[in-house]
């Protein structure tokens, strides 16, 4: 009996420390419910039960002695125990709701915590949050810096600060005084007015500000050589909202991104992307869109546009884009669809080394011939696979290279050849100093416009390379 009442002793005395030492997520409380009278009821019956199991089973040991005295002293000692035992249940009933209580105190006090950081991390984030409207570029920077610390102390937090980030990106830029048409105004002037040069210094700063943004986000984007991610300062899974962002001399080196969106974004100087991989699943995968990717839709990249080794895991488009200086695309694995259809390529267009594992469409697309830079498009070892290299209705102004590329997509109709390339409606410009190589199965054909001729299937009597 005394084994059974120790191991019940010991039951209660865990279930009560299981609690004390639970680790409960303040955010995920399922509310308490108090103490119902049937619980207290079942504890009274509780404690009468063990007192009649000890009694009775004491009694019996007594009635089996047969000495009046010595039966009688035996019966006065098992009220006594009985009693005792009675006790000792009932003390460890009250263990167990002081257990309780306790538990209670310190899921208050746990909740009276996680309220005060909270409270905290809010006026923080909200101050941060106000300091960016200032009109003083140092208050602004503060408060970018604020946010940055937030972030880095909070993880919970870090997408909702990235995107009031990525937010003040894509506000308008104030109007730049130093424009042309502005400077021509006061040209010859030694001193211009007062408003013109504090219009010039806002300006200035704001820059300096954006530019400040844009490495806050690079710089907790970035992992190490060896592709460990350093809790200090890398953010793993961010999602880039900068559509229509005006972005200076954009770089990504070394970076993880969940989700990137710069559709309609102003690339103003040069755009680097090097080792970075762009996170997520190819359309068609896991139901009918694909998760993450990279869009890259009706951006202008004023400058040079540099894409080396770098990983696209799901769809990438960069429909409608305008290259005004060369593009390189080295070694860039495109592992879902990629479109570059109606983009305006007047720089020279080098994919080199690039693959295309599930097609990509250059439908529209326009290779013009430029001043400053040899123009055209280089596939050199390049791998198109796939479905269909798609080239409908593009424009070659320039010299073509598809020297070494590899077409292994599957033809989806019926104007493609059987490599799974598609130069119907393409045409491409004739000049003595133009030199074109065409993939295999097509050539230059009759001209359909002044210094145009049309791409044409190939066929055995003519040149592939014409």
């Amino acid at each position: 009996m005394y084994a059974a009442l120790f191991l019940l002793g010991v039951t209660l005395l865990i279930i009560g420390l299981s609690h004390l030492t639970s680790k409960e997520n303040p955010t995920h409380l399922k509310p308490m419910k108090p103490i119902t009278w049937k619980w207290l009821l079942g504890g009274a019956i509780v404690v009468i039960l063990t007192v009649w199991l000890a009694a009775a089973m004491m009694m019996s040991f007594a009635t089996r002695v047969t000495s009046p005295d010595e039966r009688a002293k035996l019966r006065f000692d098992a009220l006594k125990t009985s009693l005792t035992v009675g006790a000792g249940a009932a003390g460890a009933v009250a263990l167990v709701l002081g257990f309780r209580r306790q538990w209670l105190n310190e899921r208050a006090q746990s909740h009276l915590e996680f309220d005060a950081s909270e409270q905290r991390v809010t006026n923080l984030y909200t101050k941060a949050a106000d300091q960016l409207g200032h009109d003083k570029a140092a208050v602004r920077l503060a408060g970018l810096y604020a946010l940055e610390r937030v972030a880095q102390n909070n993880p919970e937090h870090r997408q909702t600060i990235v995107d009031v980030i990525c937010a003040y990106l894509r506000m308008p830029l104030p109007h730049n005084p130093w424009s042309r048409r502005d400077a021509d105004r006061y040209e010859g002037e030694t001193d211009p007015p007062a408003e013109f040069l504090a219009a010039a210094k806002s300006y200035n700063e704001e820059l300096h500000v954006r530019d400040t943004a844009q490495a806050i986000i690079v710089k907790h984007l970035a992992i190490d050589a060896e592709g460990v991610r350093d809790g200090l300062s890398f953010w793993p899974d961010l999602d880039l909202d900068l559509r229509g962002a005006y972005l200076r001399d954009f770089s990504l080196d070394g970076c993880s991104v969940r989700k990137a969106d710069f559709a309609g974004a102003d690339f103003h100087g040069g755009i680097f992307v090097v080792r970075t991989v762009f996170q997520g699943t190819p359309w068609g995968k896991v139901g009918p869109v694909g998760i993450g990717g990279a869009r890259f839709t009706s951006c202008k990249f004023g400058g040079r546009v540099v894409f080396e080794d770098v990983e696209f895991r799901s769809d990438a488009s960069f429909d409608g884009a305008t290259f005004k200086r060369s593009s390189f695309f080295g070694g860039v694995d495109f592992a879902g669809k990629c479109n570059f259809s109606s983009a305006v390529f007047k720089g020279r267009a080098e994919f080199e080394g690039s693959e295309f594992h599930d097609g990509v469409d250059f439908t529209d697309a326009t290779f013009r011939d430029v001043t400053y830079s040899p123009a055209g498009m280089y596939v050199l070892g390049a791998t198109f696979g796939g479905c269909e290299a798609d080239f409908r209705d593009a424009t070659f102004d320039g010299s073509v290279d598809f020297r070494e590329a590899i077409f292994n997509g599957k033809p989806i109709s019926d104007e493609a050849a059987p490599n799974g390339t598609n130069f119907s409606g393409a045409r491409a410009k004739v000049g003595d100093d133009i030199s074109q190589t065409w993939p295999t199965g097509w050539r230059r054909g009759d001209e359909i416009a002044p210094g145009y001729s049309a791409l044409v299937k190939d066929t055995p009597e003519g040149g592939a390379n014409n």
